[in-house]
């Protein structure tokens, strides 16, 4: 990489690639030295305009993955009981044969070039297919091999780096064991590989199909995003939806990595496998734009929870730069800090019930900073455990799970306005509802001030489904919220007059 519409928008679709240029209604390519191509906004966009809409270029099974996998749908195969009629390659179900790309490129040509699938359930030629797939581009759609070449592939850094190994595996299968060597070239593979790191979306339910969006991948990258990509697989497409108002001539952003990350761990990630060090406005602030989300707590005694947050956090010389108390100025060498990180990121990774979580977040308080990412992923899964979870399910959960529910969506809907917004909404209208149901039932609250409370929980579930109905995913739990939990708090609002 260079790296929904609202009622009444216009559905954009990417029907140009001329010349390497690409304009929509609502967006226009620019270069920059910094990003080199990018997309920009041509005019004013609110939020939750669908300002992107795409068909995916070729996609094929996760690339270098061992896993047996479906050549149709790319689903993980636990056995092969099915197989391609003409290829012999394995399949989930008999309409995966004639899946899109699988009956167009590859179907035929493993037939005419004798390339049978592994014995094996677990085989690097799974992860090669995606390869081979983009490969056969060259020889049967032209035109789309050049949009292909028009992407960045960096092999002048990844040739020094591990990866390269991986693609030289692909390049020995490829060329060697299948015999390829006369169609297609060592640096075409390289390129194609390097092509599917820097650009490659990772889609389907559990990130194992690798692929490819030419238009989506000019979209440049920002830890506060002001755009968000959904996978619609209803017609196979990326949504590009603006998650806040984007001004004209405003870059369109999206974030590569997880940003709900500190920002070392984030910039880390984007340098080693995007090969670009971020310096927007978050990773440029220690303090994250006043959330604190890398924020460790100083261990002097004699500090009291000073903050210690990065010397330097400007420049790729600095990105190892010593951590620093604020307040007794304490020096922290990089390397205790990131072990701290990670040795409480691969605990809380393992923390299944309710009780483990608590008591983690109980560990870190002297810690992190109650803010801190590691502390607010823990926030955000119970979040979603207070009132789903067994025994703590909406009917089952005592005035006190309600009460914590909703301090916890409270906590973690501060951090996510400032840097994504979610679906934490929708759970605190959720114990804001059950709080004032009980509270109602023993009598304890006047009802004029009871509808105040549940007016308040419908605003926000009102604001829960527009941020549901920005992706499609969440848009069937937007449907349901309107026609049953928004009807359901209406007529309790009602009852109480």
């Amino acid at each position: 990489m260079v790296r929904k519409s609202s009622k009444g928008k216009k559905k954009v679709h990417v029907d140009i690639f001329r010349d390497q240029t690409f304009e929509t209604e609502l967006l226009t390519c620019d270069r920059s030295p910094i990003f080199g191509r990018f997309l920009k906004a041509k005019s004013d966009i609110q939020k939750g305009t669908k300002i992107l809409n795409e068909k995916c270029l070729i996609a094929g099974p996760k690339i270098f993955d061992k896993n047996a996998a479906c050549i149709g749908c790319y689903s993980y195969l636990n056995s092969i009981h099915l197989k391609c009629t003409n290829c012999s390659w394995p399949l989930c179900n008999e309409r995966c044969e004639q899946s899109k790309y699988h009956s167009e490129l590859d179907c035929s040509f493993f037939v005419e070039r004798k390339i049978k699938p592994p014995d094996s359930l677990k085989s690097i030629e799974y992860g090669a297919i995606a390869v081979l797939r983009t490969l056969l581009l060259k020889i049967c759609r032209p035109k789309d091999w050049e949009k292909l070449l028009s992407l960045e592939h960096h092999n002048d850094d990844r040739k020094n780096l591990p990866l390269w190994n991986e693609d030289i595996v692909a390049e020995q299968i490829i060329r060697e064991q299948w015999n390829l060597g006369d169609l297609f070239t060592a640096d075409e593979i390289h390129t194609v590989c390097g092509i599917y790191e820097v650009n490659g979306f990772e889609m389907g339910a559990f990130n194992t199909i690798a692929s490819i969006f030419p238009f989506c991948s000019l979209i440049t990258h920002s830890c506060i995003p002001n755009s968000g990509h959904f996978e619609n697989v209803s017609d196979e497409t990326l949504e590009v939806v603006s998650l806040v108002n984007i001004d004209k001539n405003a870059p369109i952003t999206m974030c590569y990595d997880w940003c709900l990350k500190g920002t070392d761990v984030r910039r880390r990630y984007l340098l080693k496998s995007k090969y670009f060090y971020c310096s927007c406005a978050r990773c440029n602030d220690p303090f994250e734009c006043n959330t604190n989300f890398s924020t460790i707590l100083c261990n002097n005694p004699d500090c009291k929870n000073g903050s210690v947050v990065s010397t330097k956090c400007v420049g790729l010389a600095n990105i190892d730069a010593d951590w620093k108390c604020r307040k007794c100025s304490k020096i922290f060498k990089v390397t205790n800090v990131r072990a701290i990180v990670e040795k409480y990121e691969k605990i809380g990774e393992t923390l299944g019930t309710v009780k483990d979580k608590e008591n983690f977040l109980l560990k870190c308080k002297s810690i992190f900073h109650p803010s801190h990412f590691i502390p607010f992923a823990i926030k955000f899964s119970l979040c979603m455990a207070y009132g789903h979870d067994a025994g703590y399910t909406l009917h089952e959960m005592s005035q006190s799970d309600a009460h914590r529910k909703m301090e916890l969506c409270q906590e973690v809907l501060k951090i996510l306005d400032i840097l994504s917004p979610g679906n934490i909404l929708y759970e605190l209208q959720a114990a804001e509802v059950l709080l004032s149901r009980n509270i109602l039932e023993s009598g304890r609250c006047p009802k004029t001030l009871m509808r105040k409370r549940l007016q308040n929980s419908l605003e926000k579930l009102d604001e829960a489904i527009i941020i549901f109905e920005l992706s499609y995913p969440m848009r069937m739990l937007a449907e349901s919220a309107k026609m049953s939990t928004r009807l359901e708090l209406i007529h309790f609002i009602k009852a109480l007059k």
